[in-house]
C-alpha cells in the first residue's frame, strides 16, 4: 500500500515538472546580432530567474533580451536565484552577412555610362543563406533579386548604390549603402575652327580657335607631321611648309578618361595635272568615211581636291567640262575629224576657284587613204 502511494506521488511530481519545462519558450532560436528574443515562462512559478549566458539575468516572467555576443547561448530558467533549473533554451547568434560588391569596368565614366554590378557578399556561416539580392542605383532605378545586374546611367551626376541582402533568417537581412560610388560626367567635346584651309602654294599659316567644352580637359593636337604636336589648349598659328593634303586632329580627354575627337583638312598647292595624247589603235587611220579617234590620258597629281574642275578644249572648237572625283576614270576621249594639227588645252581649277593650272599640247597626224 505504501509503495503504491509513493509511486503515485512521484508520478504526479514528474508530470508537474514536465509541464513546467514544456511551458518555457523563446520566439526565435537563432539569428544575427543584435538579436532580440522574447522569452515566456509558466505563470505558476513563485519566483523567476533567467540567466542569458552573457552575464545578464532577469527576474521577469516573460523577459525580452538582446543578444550581442556571437555564440551559442544556453539560456537557463531557475525557480529562484539559487533554485533548480526548470528549463534550458539554446539560442544561436551569428554575425550578419558582409555585403560586398564589385563594379566593372569602372566607377566613373561618361553618360550614357553602362556599369556591371556583382554581389560578392559572404555570410560566414552555412546556416545563413542569401536568397535575394536587391539593388538601388541612386537614380530612381533598381534591380530586384539580381545578383549580377547591369545598369546604364543616362544623366551626369554622383550616385549612391545600395544592396539589400535577404536571407533565410529575417534578423540576418542587411542593407549596405555605398555613398557617392558612381561618377557620371557629360562627355567632352572636341571642337575647333581654322581661318584658312586652302592655299595655291606653300607655306600656309592657319590660326586655330579651340572651342571645345568639358571640365579639366587635356588636349592632344596632331598636325600630320607638318608641325610639332601640341598639348596646349590654344596652339595658335600653325604653319604648313609643304604642298599636299594634311589633317589637323584634336583629341580632348577629361579627368575620368572620357574623350572626344575631331579633325579638319588642309589643302596646299594648285591642282597640277598633265596628260598624254594617244590613238586608241596606236596608229591614225582616216579615210573619207571614217574619222580618226584620239584620247588623252591624265597623269594624276598628289593633291587632287574632290570637285576640282577640268576644262578641256582644242583649237578646232571642241569643249568639255568634268569634275574630278575619287572613282572617276582617268581617260577622257575626244573625236578628231580630218585635221592635221591642233592644240589641246586642259585647265584645272580648284574647288574654291582660287587656284588653277593650264596645260597645252599639240598633236599632229597624217591623212592617208585605205585601200582594199
Amino acid at each position: 500500500m505504501q509503495a503504491n502511494i509513493k509511486f503515485f506521488i512521484l508520478f504526479f511530481i514528474g508530470l508537474f515538472t514536465s509541464s513546467i519545462a514544456f511551458a518555457q519558450s523563446a520566439d526565435v532560436s537563432k539569428g544575427c546580432a543584435p538579436l532580440k528574443v522574447k522569452f515566456t515562462a509558466d505563470q505558476t512559478l513563485s519566483q523567476y530567474f533567467w540567466d542569458f549566458d552573457d552575464l545578464v539575468t532577469s527576474n521577469l516572467p516573460n523577459p525580452e533580451h538582446i543578444f550581442t555576443d556571437v555564440k551559442t547561448h544556453t539560456v537557463k530558467l531557475r525557480d529562484g536565484i539559487n533554485g533548480p533549473v526548470i528549463k534550458e533554451i539554446i539560442i544561436e547568434v551569428f554575425n550578419k552577412p558582409n555585403p560586398t560588391i564589385s563594379i566593372a569596368p569602372s566607377t566613373s565614366g561618361c553618360a550614357p555610362f553602362e556599369v556591371n554590378f556583382t554581389n560578392t557578399s559572404s555570410t560566414g556561416d552555412p546556416s545563413i543563406v542569401i536568397n535575394e539580392s536587391n539593388w538601388t542605383f541612386g537614380d530612381n532605378q533598381g534591380a530586384p533579386n539580381d545578383f549580377t545586374p547591369t545598369h546604364t546611367y543616362v544623366n551626369p551626376g554622383t550616385y549612391d548604390v545600395s544592396l539589400l541582402l535577404k536571407t533565410n533568417i529575417p534578423s540576418c537581412n542587411v542593407t549596405a549603402i555605398y555613398t557617392d560610388t558612381i561618377l557620371v560626367e557629360a562627355p567632352p567635346t572636341a571642337v575647333f575652327s581654322i581661318d584658312k584651309d586652302f592655299s595655291c602654294e606653300a607655306p600656309l599659316t592657319t590660326n586655330i580657335n579651340n572651342q571645345s567644352t568639358g571640365s579639366n580637359l587635356t588636349y592632344n593636337w596632331n598636325f600630320d607631321g607638318q608641325a610639332t604636336p601640341s598639348t596646349s589648349a590654344t596652339p595658335g598659328a600653325i604653319t604648313f611648309l609643304n604642298e599636299g593634303t594634311f589633317t589637323i586632329n584634336l583629341t580632348t580627354t577629361s579627368e575620368i578618361n572620357c574623350s572626344a575627337s575631331s579633325s579638319k583638312t588642309i589643302n596646299i598647292g594648285s591642282p597640277k595635272f598633265d596628260f598624254l595624247i594617244h590613238n586608241s589603235n596606236h596608229e591614225i587611220i582616216i579615210d573619207s568615211s571614217c574619222a580618226g579617234f584620239h584620247h588623252a590620258s591624265i597623269h594624276k597629281p598628289s593633291v587632287i581636291p574632290i570637285g576640282t574642275q577640268l576644262q578641256w578644249s582644242n583649237s578646232v572648237g571642241f569643249e568639255n567640262t568634268t569634275y574630278f572625283g575619287h572613282n572617276e576614270d582617268s581617260l577622257y576621249y575626244y573625236g578628231i575629224n580630218n585635221h592635221q594639227h591642233d592644240e589641246i588645252t586642259l585647265i584645272a581649277i580648284s574647288p574654291n576657284g582660287q587656284c588653277r593650272d593650264t596645260v597645252v599640247k599639240s598633236r599632229f597626224y597624217e591623212k592617208f587613204e585605205v585601200t582594199t
